[in-house]
């Protein structure tokens, strides 16, 4: 997941994500640390805990300040719009170097909230996902040796499925949730719903995926 946290308040104890790595587990937190700790249930699950406890608390004020940041900023933008506007349709000046300069400046003063703006929905994006995968990955992990799961998903997507299940392990939980697009999560609970529907049955070739 994304560093959630405000303006890098408390992110030394912020994980952002997790790995099996040498036979134990490999913490990435917030502030750039790296911890190596032993690969047992009671890690991984304060781990887990932990994570899903930031997504339910710290993900909600960073949401608050990134709508209000992009509120100010979209203002910003605006703004030099109109500045840029009237400058044109008023100045006295016709100078073409000069309006060309002005309209560079009022661009590049435009650039910064832009920038602000895509990251902060790239982090809005980030906190749905994240959630959507505490909802639905106990139905996702049930439904994981479905062969509807995968119809229409991405290759990177049913690859980490089938080395996931290779290696006996949770395919859906948080610390997987980064290597899944929300579309291809929504898509996949999608499938589950529409093969419990019809109740279809599949071509031996296309079999549920067995576990190595």
């Amino acid at each position: 997941m994304k560093d959630y946290t405000i303006k890098g308040k408390d992110n030394e104890k912020f994980i952002l994500n997790y790995a099996i790595t040498n036979g134990n587990l490999l913490v990435t937190f917030a502030n750039g640390d790296i911890w190596e700790v032993e690969n047992t249930p009671a890690n991984e699950k304060k781990i887990l805990e932990e994570m899903k406890g930031q997504v339910v608390s710290d993900s909600l004020d960073k949401e608050k300040t990134i709508k209000k940041s992009a509120a100010l900023n979209k203002g910003i933008c605006v703004l030099c719009g109109c500045v840029g506007t009237a400058f044109i349709a008023m100045s006295p000046v016709k100078d073409p170097m000069i309006y060309a300069t002005t309209l560079s400046l009022l661009a590049v003063g435009a650039t910064v909230p832009i920038v602000k703006i895509a990251k902060g929905q790239s982090i809005i994006n980030d906190i749905n996902k994240q959630k959507f995968m505490i909802a639905a990955s106990e139905e996702l992990n049930k439904g994981a040796l479905n062969t509807a799961l995968v119809f229409g998903i991405s290759e990177e997507t049913q690859k980490v499925i089938s080395d996931r299940l290779a290696e006996s392990l949770p395919v859906f939980d948080l610390s997987t949730a980064d290597q899944f697009s929300l579309e291809d999560l929504k898509k996949m609970k999608e499938n589950l719903l529409k093969d419990k529907y019809y109740g279809f049955t599949y071509p031996e070739k296309e079999k549920v995926r067995k576990v190595k």
